[in-house]
């Protein structure tokens, strides 16, 4: 089986096969002679999945330097033996190593929802999964107008963050309950550097988030649904601030809070939610309700 992103690709299929793309051209025997000349599209492919995995390499068509280190580098990370005859890894892509590009791109396609449910991270359309082992957090923050979003990852500088330009680099976070969760555009990166824990860098970003539609109410019941809960009722309004571990709330659900008191505002709609993904702690929202 092989990967969205490189399916149709002939060159990339005949790589798993045998060939080998290098510098010079392509190898379609493996027997160390280039007989035809890289397909571009093909180069493209390949430079396009290793900018994805966070290598500095541009989808230019042309099988250069910087891909060349790149697939060296790519092989060194990924701990893939060496050929017989080689005392160090080459940059060219061979059986093994297209194979392993494969394997990375079929197990966290896009398209399918992320494992555990920790966030995928797609940085200028193109999606990071190696990403997700070194997330710390991400909170994506939605006022119904506006959205921010917050990405705490390891390392500084991060190797995956390195190319993003505050102000023109697009960022897109799927989840499990939502594909679109947020779209937007890097406006910030922070390097934070604690006394006592490890240091890390913060993306920050602005955009929009999904509005919800015409659902029925959800039924949050303090102790079950709600972990915690403020809620007040005036002559004219009830409002109320929860923590809740409930799945799909957005600004626009509907929900009707059961407390365990007369107090208890009944029906309200999401004005503006906070959801929280903690690799450790798991996904958590807060959200101010009104009536």
């Amino acid at each position: 089986m092989i990967a969205k992103r490189f399916a149709g690709i002939s060159q990339f299929e005949r790589c798993l096969d045998g060939g080998r793309m290098t510098s010079a051209g392509f190898d379609s025997n493996g027997d160390l002679a280039v007989d035809e000349p890289n397909d571009i599209g093909a180069v493209i492919a390949v430079q396009a999945a290793l900018r994805a995995l966070g290598y500095q390499v541009l989808p230019s068509g042309v099988f250069d330097s910087a891909t060349e280190s790149s697939v060296q580098r790519f092989k060194v990370d990924q701990d893939l033996g060496l050929p017989t005859g080689l005392t160090q890894h080459d940059g060219v892509l061979g059986p093994g190593s297209s194979q392993r590009l494969n394997e990375i791109f079929l197990r966290e396609d896009p398209d399918r929802p992320p494992a555990s449910g920790v966030p995928l991270i797609a940085i200028q359309g193109l999606t990071y999964p190696a990403l997700s082992p070194d997330l710390v957090s991400v909170v994506i923050h939605d006022t119904g107008g506006h959205a921010t979003a917050e990405i705490e990852v390891l390392g500084v500088p991060n190797r995956y963050l390195v190319g993003v330009a505050p102000g023109s680099t697009t960022i897109a976070i799927h989840t499990a309950d939502s594909p679109e969760a947020f779209n937007g555009r890097a406006v910030q990166i922070e390097t934070r550097m604690p006394s006592d824990g490890l240091p890390s860098t913060v993306l920050l970003a602005d955009g929009t988030a999904p509005r919800a539609g015409p659902e029925e109410p959800v039924p949050l019941r303090f102790g079950a649904e709600i972990t915690a809960c403020t809620a007040r009722r005036t002559a004219d309004r009830s409002e109320a601030r929860c923590h809740t571990a409930a799945p799909g709330l957005a600004v626009g659900s509907r929900v009707r809070l059961i407390l365990p008191d007369d107090n208890a505002p009944g029906e309200l709609v999401i004005a503006e939610v906070w959801h929280r993904y903690d690799v450790a702690g798991g996904h958590t929202t807060e959200f101010t309700a009104i009536s």
